[in-house]
């Protein structure tokens, strides 16, 4: 369904999906990737898939064929929550993201005195853009956190500081109104 919406949306805007381990690990995923596309006239380029660190423990070589496959659909890849799991140096520079989703634990506190959040969320922006990499800050909910991780050079933001989950009319309506600003 979110595929089929998001053809309908106005120019390129994308939609992200979260994939689970179990999705991943399935053999006939990419297949079914694909045919989701073809049904719903999604530009392949437009779809991004959320997968999380723990897909890496699986079968290293399996993992990369997952990517290799699913990239060669045409599809984004990003890498969410960030630095919850079982964070690895060595598989960002194998793998073929083109996001990284820095988790909202990270954000929450990080404009705080003594929080080491702050350090860990530049860091981590500073990582991805080495690799090329867009970066998201989620769960961005005041202002002051806002201004933190845009200083750092957050790519994009998610978060109640923009609007809480809003059925599609709504955003839709949003975007054609140019209505998007700070709620808070």
């Amino acid at each position: 369904r979110a595929c089929r919406d998001a053809a309908e949306w106005p120019g390129d805007l994308g939609v992200a999906v979260n994939v689970s381990a179990v999705q991943f690990a399935n053999e006939n995923f990419p297949s079914v990737v694909r045919r989701v596309l073809e049904a719903t006239g999604l530009a392949a380029e437009r779809l991004e898939l959320e997968i999380t660190e723990s897909v890496f423990m699986a079968d290293p070589h399996a993992t990369k064929r997952m990517f290799d496959r699913l990239k060669k659909l045409g599809v984004r890849l990003a890498l969410d929550d960030f630095g919850t799991g079982y964070s690895s140096m060595s598989y960002l520079s194998r793998a073929p993201f083109d996001k990284i989703k820095i988790d909202q634990s990270f954000v929450r506190g990080a404009t705080e005195d003594n929080s080491s959040n702050a350090a860990i969320i530049r860091a981590i922006v500073s990582l991805a853009q080495a690799l090329g990499m867009i970066t998201v800050a989620e769960g961005v909910e005041a202002k002051d956190e806002l201004d933190l991780v845009t200083s750092f050079g957050a790519t994009l933001i998610q978060g109640y500081v923009f609007a809480k989950a809003l059925p599609q009319a709504e955003v839709l309506e949003r975007l054609q109104e140019g209505r998007f600003a700070y709620e808070i």
